[in-house]
């Protein structure tokens, strides 16, 4: 059996810990919430001690499998350049004391941490954790708003001994909720699909 959270960061604790408890491995949505590390080794050991499996999908970027792979050597760098659309970013801007109807061109809006990036931005955010997790290193964020552009655009670039990963990805924005893509949706249906796959493909 699977449970799938996809409520909200504060929402993992409490889903992931009775899914566990109760036998059951979790996918994990609201990845931001990893930012926490104690949470993170505390549902580590859990699943762990009760032989269970937590799931991290890649969601909207991509690259994640070579990174996972590089990250066996050493790495030297991991920075992410989101641009999103004024609607996606519209809730988290006003509520950082933005001056929305002000923002006619590309402005970048956030430098710094991937920690920090989550919690300025704690819905929009969530692949700079992916990366983090996927690299185990600390990653470089820059978030820029463009209310000329209609995609979720994510550039990584990882700088290690294995060489460069380079990936751009603009992903359509969800209907239903244009602060996340459609690709992290369809990333977590083909993770469950992979599950019961005879045969998978990729790291």
């Amino acid at each position: 059996d699977l449970v799938i959270e996809c409520a909200s960061i504060q929402a993992v604790e409490e889903v992931a810990t009775r899914a566990i408890e109760r036998g059951k491995d979790v996918v994990i949505m609201s990845v931001g919430a990893f930012k926490d590390l104690n949470l993170y080794k505390k549902l580590y050991n859990l699943a762990k001690k009760h032989n269970r499996r937590i799931y991290i999908p890649s969601g909207a970027i991509a690259g994640i499998d070579a990174i996972k792979a590089a990250s066996l050597g050493e790495i030297y760098e991991v920075t992410l350049t989101t641009v999103k659309p004024l609607e996606g970013l519209r809730d988290a801007l006003e509520r950082l004391g933005f001056d929305i109807d002000a923002i006619s061109e590309p402005t970048t809006v956030f430098e710094g941490s991937f920690s920090e990036a989550i919690e300025k931005f704690p819905q929009n955010i969530n692949v700079s954790l992916v990366l983090y997790l996927a690299s185990n290193f600390p990653t470089k964020v820059k978030i820029v708003v463009d209310p000329k552009i209609s995609v979720n655009r994510h550039e990584v670039i990882v700088r290690g001994s294995t060489g460069t990963i380079r990936t751009v990805v603009e992903n359509v924005p969800s209907r239903e909720n244009p602060k996340t893509s459609a690709l992290a949706a369809y990333s977590v249906i083909r993770l469950i699909k992979d599950l019961s796959e005879p045969m998978v493909v990729g790291t």
